[in-house]
């Protein structure tokens, strides 16, 4: 599930920036190991994207998307919500996200809809 999105951190640092957040609500932990993101309908390039996840308890090591594949991906265990950082700063308000989400390399979901940063 893609919900709130932040601006609240420098952009320009690894895994710093804007801010989707990806909570994880099934009822087991989640493996990425591909994302795609398209914002208002213009895709954002993977080598620009980091993911991060600053749930207590996990260690907080940014990954580079552009670095995912299926034998080196990123956990997202259940009810933990992963950060997937972007590029530079984006305008306040409600913005349209279509990410796919490559799940162990076997399967993918999409995620789609309106997103509000703040």
């Amino acid at each position: 599930r893609a919900g709130h999105a932040t601006n609240d951190r420098d952009p320009g640092h690894d895994g710093d920036g804007p801010a989707i957040l990806i909570t994880n609500t099934a009822p087991m932990s989640r493996y990425l190991t591909g994302l795609d993101l398209r914002l208002d309908g213009i895709a954002v390039t993977r080598t620009n994207l980091a993911l991060r996840n600053l749930t207590p308890g996990e260690v907080d090591i940014v990954m580079p998307v552009a670095a995912l594949e299926p034998e080196r991906g990123f956990y997202v265990r259940r009810l933990q919500t992963a950060e997937l950082h972007l590029p530079g700063v984006v305008i306040p308000g409600a913005h349209q996200v279509h990410l796919t989400v490559s799940l162990a390399g076997v399967t993918a979901t999409v995620l789609e809809g309106s997103v509000a940063f703040t």
